[in-house]
């Protein structure tokens, strides 16, 4: 297993681990500890320095709109890894035993904690210190001799040392382990958590890898929308790709079955309706050209990105909004029956109980006993009646869509054994207009 210590949870490559390196720390600074690899790779200094030399120009190689390079420092005897030396340095020094059994190699990275950059809606972190320690408990093998077949399963370094210093750079694994991880692309990565003995594949950074190194360091495109993207069906979200190359074209599916192209000269703007409720993905493949790197394309997926809703209803075959039921004593418990299928199309509930067989705001209940009535904020609260009587309980339930309201009268009845009857009933749905005319409009907290 590749490994590296995060400081955030891991993520995909493409979100990046939220660190990199400062425009002015390139070259980036890098020593090297020359200890001999007496188990895992018998070979004398100059080879292994030329190794991970080699594995660094893999990345400006693949990525040459990302501006990456590096110098090399010259050699330094450590003991084991110091992670407050301000030096980067590969080595293969574990004495410590820091490496869990089957890792290959661990990059530690140390941050200023400035966030001071922002890359595809995330924010970043200057690196102070990153070292790359090799496990000195596995054998690794050399481009050239499994490139010729002479590997008996040996683990290729110039691969590994390649994903490490992906790590180094600010990215994260592609995929984790266990992870949800069917895109070939994905598994195909050099930043794929793990490695296969004798496979050359990870020397390469493939297109997910380029891609999540420019989205921090080179040309990079990105959309976002700029209209509210949640609120009332049918609703209409503009999205605008920004980048600092040309925006050629980008091939959008909207998450509601239906898919578009915006091309030159509006190719950075697109606008789409969103004809019924529910909560949708967005995905685009952004193509961009830049002069000294061409054309490339540059996918995006927002998850659940969209939230468009009709104004709250009850669920199917329920007779309104809510039922209530006979529970103990005073207390009855509130069925809530409103439909839930679109998850964020309701938002606020919000329940009134009144003396009468009205909505009355002067015999609003108060339960606390403060000399003030008292709403109460549950999907499905217990309500202690204060006595036997007629009571009017109201709801109000609001969401992206708009407001909805309903209402039940009841008779609680207290017999002389101290118990209590009533019938079940349903509630009566009440419109948006009449319930704002009664002062009952709920607040509700929006979606950006």
């Amino acid at each position: 297993m590749l490994g590296v210590l995060l400081l955030l949870s891991p993520a995909f490559a493409w979100e990046h681990t939220g660190w990199y390196w400062p425009s002015e720390s390139f070259p980036l600074a890098w020593y090297f500890d020359p200890d001999p690899l007496e188990d895992s790779l018998p070979l004398d200094a100059d080879v292994q320095r030329a190794i991970i030399q080699t594995s660094w120009e893999n990345w400006p190689e693949a990525a040459p709109c990302a501006g990456l390079s590096d110098e090399y420092q010259g050699d330094v005897n450590i003991e084991s890894r110091d992670g407050d030396d301000l030096r980067s340095t590969f080595h293969w020094e574990d004495e410590l035993d820091e490496q869990e059994t089957g890792t290959l190699a661990v990059t530690y990275t140390t941050t200023n904690g400035r966030g001071t950059k922002t890359a595809n809606g995330k924010v970043y972190f200057e690196v102070r210190d990153s070292d790359i320690v090799f496990n000195n408990d596995v054998d690794f093998g050399t481009t050239e001799d499994i490139g010729a077949g002479i590997c008996n399963g040996e683990s290729p370094v110039e691969s590994v040392a390649t994903h490490e210093i992906g790590h180094l750079l600010g990215l994260a694994h592609s995929c984790e382990d266990g992870a949800a991880c069917t895109d070939l692309d994905l598994q195909e990565a050099t930043m794929y958590w793990a490695a296969s003995g004798c496979d050359l594949s990870g020397n390469t950074p493939n297109s997910d890898d380029i891609t999540s190194i420019n989205a921090v360091y080179g040309v990079f495109g990105s959309f976002e929308a700029t209209t509210p993207r949640s609120g009332p069906a049918p609703l209409d979200v503009t999205f605008a790709i920004t980048s600092e190359a040309d925006v050629v074209s980008a091939s959008w599916q909207f998450g509601d079955l239906t898919t578009g192209e915006s091309v030159a000269p509006t190719a950075d703007i697109i606008t789409h309706t969103y004809e019924k409720s529910g909560s949708y993905s967005v995905s685009a493949d952004i193509v961009l050209n830049d002069p000294i790197c061409g054309t490339t394309t540059y996918p995006q997926t927002e998850i659940g990105y969209v939230l468009a809703c009709t104004e709250p209803v009850p669920e199917a075959g329920a007779d309104g909004f809510f039922q209530l039921q006979a529970s103990d004593g005073l207390r009855w418990q509130v069925i809530n029956r409103t439909d839930m299928g679109t998850y964020g199309c309701v938002d606020t509930i919000q329940w009134e109980v009144y003396e009468g067989s009205k909505v009355d705001p002067a015999k609003l209940v108060d339960f606390d006993g403060d000399g003030e009535g008292d709403p109460i904020g549950a999907f499905a609260p217990i309500i202690d009646f204060p006595a036997a009587g007629t009571y009017t309980v109201l709801m109000n339930v609001g969401g992206p869509g708009g407001l909805s309201a309903g209402s039940l009268t009841i008779d609680v009845v207290e017999l002389g054994d101290g118990s209590t009857v009533a019938g079940c009933g349903t509630s009566t749905p009440i419109t948006a207009a009449a319930a704002s005319l009664a002062g009952l409009l709920a607040v509700r907290r929006r979606r950006s």
